[in-house]
């Protein structure tokens, strides 16, 4: 598996973005454990595994879940976050993603644990097949500001399926640094990313369409730490990898961690977006 190849990126293109992680679910299940993004290490993690995981604990104590609320989890990934959810805050979970393979995986993983509070669908952003005032919170980490090139389209989107006063939860990656040309079009390539915006601009895509209160907070210098992390954690469960993705996945694997790192972890901002619907 070649992570870099000629595959158009996501800039309006769902279909790219689901290939990708359509081809990245095996490998990445062998390094990760449910969750599929960077750390946050403000608690004291010492490996990726425990940074991930309570990155995912920062955004759902930021959404203030109530038992029996329900939920959706924008770009669920393999199920980590949403089965945690579920778990821990007595919530039911919906999860949506473009890769029918990662969906799979989510709904397998859910199974195994016997989390029956969550499901899992094919599904879009920008195009939800919910009905209006569905869900009382959601929350996305790393899905609307790194792969959703249309942000607006985005929010107004998640506005219409969440109920008034609803909260949005956001952990994605801001413009801190700016990008050379070369290197948007190679995140756009090797990792179907977006060219970023800055957090200021995220914060008032959500103010024009249908979110108030918003407040944006920094985690740019909690996660920096998990950069060597993400890079380790590939040697370190080398035998893991190989076992599901020979060595073209452990080759693909190695060096999508070092462009992920190095373009985004160690260099741009992380912001922790928290917004209410408006009524």
């Amino acid at each position: 598996m070649s992570i870099v190849d000629d595959k158009p990126g996501s800039n309006g293109n769902a279909a790219a973005v689901a290939g990708f992680y359509d081809a990245v679910t095996e490998p990445f299940s062998a390094l990760f454990d449910g969750s599929v993004h960077a750390g946050y290490c403000g608690r004291g993690a010492t490996t990726i595994v425990e940074a991930q995981a309570h990155m995912n604990e920062e955004v759902l104590d930021a959404c203030g879940l109530r038992p029996g609320q329900k939920v959706l989890d924008l770009g669920c990934g393999v199920g980590g976050p949403a089965m945690l959810a579920a778990r821990r805050h007595q919530v039911s979970v919906t999860g949506i993603n473009l890769s029918p393979q990662q969906v799979a995986a989510a709904t397998d993983a859910a199974e195994r644990a016997g989390v029956s509070a969550v499901d899992f669908a094919v599904g879009d952003i920008v195009d939800m097949p919910f009905p209006d005032n569905s869900f009382d919170a959601a929350y996305a980490i790393e899905s609307i500001l790194f792969h959703v090139a249309d942000k607006a389209a985005a929010f107004a989107e998640i506005a219409r399926v969440l109920k008034p006063g609803g909260v949005l939860v956001v952990a994605d990656y801001a413009l801190g640094t700016p990008m050379s040309d070369d290197d948007i079009e190679l995140s756009v390539k090797a990792l179907c990313a977006v060219p970023l915006v800055t957090a200021q601009e995220a914060g008032k895509a959500a103010e024009q369409n249908g979110f108030r209160e918003v407040t944006i907070r920094s985690l740019a210098d909690d996660i920096r730490p998990s950069a060597p992390m993400l890079v380790d954690v590939v040697q370190e469960r080398r035998d893991d990898l190989l076992a599901v993705a020979g060595e073209e996945g452990l080759a693909g694997a190695t060096q999508s961690a070092a462009l992920y790192t190095g373009l985004f972890v160690s260099s741009q901002d992380y912001i922790l977006l928290r917004a209410e619907r408006a009524s």
